[in-house]
């Protein structure tokens, strides 16, 4: 269901909900986006296809942006100037909403793929277990094709069983053995890209683990903190107010 839903009489245009769809992926894949632009900038000054100067103020503009990208909007002062502080000591809250954004989806993803990696090892246990009980019957089929093939040559040695039958016998009998070599080599592959399947489940769910914390982390540093102990003084930032990344806010006098 969407927000807008009831404004609307018409359903909405493919590309706008496509171009929705990416803000997830987008809150998360700015720095890299951001990156490549600056790196591409720089290119386009190195070959004297844009002035120097044009890239370095292209450049500059881009590292603001990330700068901005990555700090916060002002939500509570919790000390105010001239008051004692202690290292380590909360002095300012920030918000940063992609942060936001991207935590989330992190979280749903991670959430996904942990269902995916239950939903795959119960499916292929299920399978195996399948394969398991195929053998089962097929080598049980195998010992009675085997059991009548060599009654049925003993008979046909003493002459007391036409030729075809006794061929029948044999053919039943080695077809079954070739389709248990089959399944014993299907087993084989089964569990080889099971392994493999689940350790690539296993290390996807790793690696976004590792995304989330350092996600988490960054939300961890919106908490401006008294580097040392002393008295706080200079406090310039105001509710409201967006704070760039590495910016000088203040200072605590020791």
């Amino acid at each position: 269901m969407k927000l807008w839903a009831g404004r609307f009489q018409k359903e909405t245009d493919t590309l706008v909900n496509d171009f929705n769809s990416s803000i997830g992926f987008d809150a998360r894949l700015y720095r890299q986006d951001i990156q490549g632009s600056i790196a591409h900038a720089q290119m386009l000054g190195r070959q004297g296809i844009i002035e120097a100067h044009e890239a370095e103020k292209i450049i500059g503009g881009l590292q603001a942006i990330l700068a901005d990208i990555e700090g916060g909007r002002v939500e509570e002062r919790l000390i105010e100037e001239g008051a004692q502080v202690k290292a380590g000591d909360v002095i300012l809250r920030l918000s940063n909403p992609l942060l936001n954004i991207g935590i989330l989806q992190s979280e749903a993803d991670l959430a996904y793929q942990e269902n995916e990696l239950r939903n795959t090892r119960i499916s292929m246990e299920q399978e195996h277990l399948r394969l398991q009980q195929d053998r089962i019957s097929l080598n049980k089929e195998l010992v009675q094709k085997d059991r009548r093939y060599r009654q049925y040559e003993r008979l046909y040695n003493k002459q007391l069983l036409a030729r075809e039958d006794f061929l029948l016998a044999k053919e039943d009998y080695e077809s079954a053995r070739d389709q248990l070599v089959v399944l014993d080599q299907r087993i084989r592959q089964d569990d080889l890209f099971r392994s493999s399947q689940l350790e690539s489940l296993d290390e996807n769910i790793r690696n976004m683990k590792r995304s989330l914390s350092l996600v988490r982390e960054r939300l961890e540093n919106l908490k401006v903190k008294a580097p040392v102990s002393g008295q706080l003084g200079n406090l310039e930032a105001q509710i409201g107010q967006s704070i760039a990344q590495g910016e000088r806010i203040g200072q605590v006098i020791t």
